[in-house]
C-alpha cells in the first residue's frame, strides 16, 4: 500500500520533462515560443487534458485510469489507493488514502455500525446501501483490492475501515452458521439441506451477491446439475419456501 505516493518523489522518476512549444508563421520563420521551464508554459499543460480529461497533475503521477465522481459539486478523482478532491478550476484541494475516504463517506451518509449490521442481511436495503456508496466512489470490490482483503465480506471490510471492527472472511462466517445454528438446518431435509450447503460455498467463495438472483444461481453448475430450478425448488415444497429459507439463513448469517 502507499505505493502511488512514489509519483509524488523526484527522486523516483526524475524532475518533470522540460516542454517547449514553437509556432511558425507560413514563411518558417519562429514567431513564438513557450518554455516550462522558463515559466512562459506550465509543464505537461494542456497535452494531457486534450487527450484524456484528467488533471495534468493528477495524470503524470499515476499508473491507472482515474473514476470521476462529484460530491456536494466537488469534483473527486479516486485512483488506486488514493483519492483527490479538486476545486472548481480542478487544481487538488485535497489527497487522502482511499480507506480514509471510503470511511469518511460511510460516516457522512450516517452508516453507523449498528445500522450496517442490521439493515446488510436485507438484500434491498443492502442494495440502496451499496448504491449510495458507489455513487461516491466506494465500490467494496476495489476496497477489498486496496486493502488486500479479497475474502473478507464487504460488509466487515465497510465495518473494519470506518469503525476499526475486527475483520471476518467469508468462510469464517459461514463455517460459523454451520457450528451455532444448527436447529436451523435440521429443519430441513437432506435433500433441502444440501442445496442450502451449496449456496453456503457460493457466498464464501464470491460473496452475498450470489443469492440476490437464485433463479440464475440454481441455472449454472453445480446446481444445474442437480435438476432444473423448479425440480430444486421442490426441495423445499416449492420457490416460495426456498426463497423463505434463503433469507431467513441470510439474517442467521450476518447475526452477532
Amino acid at each position: 500500500m502507499g505505493a502511488t505516493r512514489l509519483f509524488y518523489d523526484p527522486g523516483f522518476d526524475g524532475e518533470p520533462v522540460r516542454v517547449t512549444k514553437t509556432r511558425i508563421d507560413g514563411e518558417g520563420q519562429e514567431i513564438e515560443s513557450q518554455d516550462s521551464e522558463e515559466g512562459t508554459l506550465p509543464p505537461e499543460e494542456e497535452e494531457q487534458d486534450e487527450q484524456t480529461g484528467i488533471p495534468p497533475e493528477i495524470n503524470q503521477r499515476t499508473g491507472e485510469l482515474p473514476r470521476k465522481y462529484y460530491l456536494d459539486g466537488v469534483a473527486v478523482y479516486i485512483i488506486g489507493e488514493q483519492a483527490f478532491e479538486l476545486d472548481p478550476e480542478e487544481h487538488v484541494l485535497r489527497t487522502v488514502q482511499f480507506t480514509d475516504y471510503v470511511a469518511e463517506n460511510v460516516r457522512r451518509l450516517n452508516l453507523s455500525a449498528e445500522h450496517l449490521r442490521e439493515a446488510w442481511p436485507a438484500a434491498e436495503q443492502r442494495r440502496e446501501i451499496l448504491e449510495q456508496l458507489r455513487a461516491r466512489g466506494v465500490d467494496p470490490a476495489h476496497l477489498a483490492q486496496v486493502t488486500h482483503h479479497p475474502e473478507a465480506d464487504a460488509l466487515d471490510l465497510l465495518l473494519h475501515v470506518a469503525y476499526n471492527s475486527p475483520l471476518v472472511s467469508r468462510k469464517e462466517r459461514a463455517a460459523k452458521l454451520r457450528q451455532r445454528k444448527q436447529n436451523f438446518f435440521n429443519i430441513f431435509t437432506p435433500a433441502a439441506r444440501e442445496i442450502l450447503d451449496m449456496l453456503l460455498e457460493k457466498y464464501a467463495d464470491f460473496g452475498i451477491g450470489e443469492w440476490d438472483n437464485l433463479t440464475l444461481v440454481l441455472n449454472v453448475p453445480p446446481f444445474s446439475e442437480l435438476g432444473t430450478p423448479l425440480e430444486i425448488t421442490e426441495r423445499f415444497g416449492g420457490p416460495v419456501q426456498m426463497k423463505q429459507a434463503v433469507d431467513q439463513m441470510q439474517r442467521l448469517l450476518y447475526e452477532e
